[in-house]
């Protein structure tokens, strides 16, 4: 069985949201005919009303289902306050009430956790009470074909970066319940890698932000994971002015490990 996983992230609806880009993403993703949909934070520039009323339209005209969890700018910077004391208030009014998720979509199950806080501006952190929550969700489900874990915060640098990242002890940790895709957002830009531990870590770039910190000619991007039996395809979607489209610009591939019941099909498509 192939599963088709569209990953977008840092909409960022506000100034930097580029008006231009909507429909176009919203036509390059409903091609890929995707079995699930995952959003990992940052919907919103500043956790405005309109902001996440605009953001809340977009996400209702995504093929469904959709894993959507928040980012660090759908908390309020201004107001400290709201900040430090309702930091989500807002995206649980107009997303959904609940700041972690769990997606079933054919024979992937996906734990959203977020990261996001009104503690620091910037910076990520889990809690313990929700890796327990994730950990009893991949145990509850061992049949699942494929087990994914989305947070809005990386666990490891672009080599553009230097943001802070989450700590990389919790990749062994998530490896341990079966874990084999890690998605994550936050930086603005891709970044691909396989681990000692066999996770994938997939970073989508920014889908539609004019922001990406000046520190790449990278253009505004989505990622698409194919998945078989043996291998996983990552293909990062880059959007191209002269085609007004978003189009393949590289493609990585991992392997998974056989499974003994399943021939090799010849690679995911």
């Amino acid at each position: 069985m192939t599963e088709r996983i569209v990953h977008l992230s840092d909409l960022h609806y506000g100034p930097p949201f580029q008006q231009h880009l909507e429909p176009v993403l919203l036509r390059d993703i409903a091609a890929q005919e995707p079995d699930l949909v995952i959003f990992s934070g940052d919907l919103t520039q500043r956790a405005k009303k309109q902001q996440f009323q605009q953001a809340l339209a977009f996400l209702e005209r995504l093929p469904q289902p959709c894993l959507v969890i928040p980012g660090n700018h759908d908390v309020p910077l201004y107001n400290v306050y709201a900040r430090l004391f309702r930091s989500l208030e807002r995206y649980k009014a107009y997303v959904r009430p609940e700041v972690d998720m769990v997606v079933r979509a054919g024979g992937v199950l996906a734990v959203g956790l977020n990261s996001a806080h009104g503690w620091t501006n910037d910076g990520g952190r889990i809690r313990e009470a929700q890796l327990q929550m994730a950990e009893a969700a991949f145990a509850a489900e061992p049949q699942a074909d494929l087990k994914v874990l989305v947070t809005h915060h990386h666990f490891v640098c672009p080599p553009e970066v230097h943001q802070g990242p989450l700590s990389e002890a919790l990749l062994a940790r998530f490896a341990g319940w079966g874990v084999e895709l890690v998605l994550t957002g936050h930086t603005h830009l891709s970044h691909v890698e396989q681990r000692p531990e066999g996770l994938v870590l997939l970073q989508a770039g920014t889908a539609t932000a004019s922001r990406w910190k000046k520190l790449s000619k990278r253009s505004n991007s989505f990622n698409l994971i194919t998945a078989n039996a043996n291998r996983f395809a990552v293909q990062v979607h880059e959007y191209d002015p002269a085609r007004d489209a978003y189009v393949p610009a590289a493609e990585y591939t991992f392997p998974r490990p056989l499974r003994p019941s399943e021939p090799d099909p010849g690679g995911p498509r």
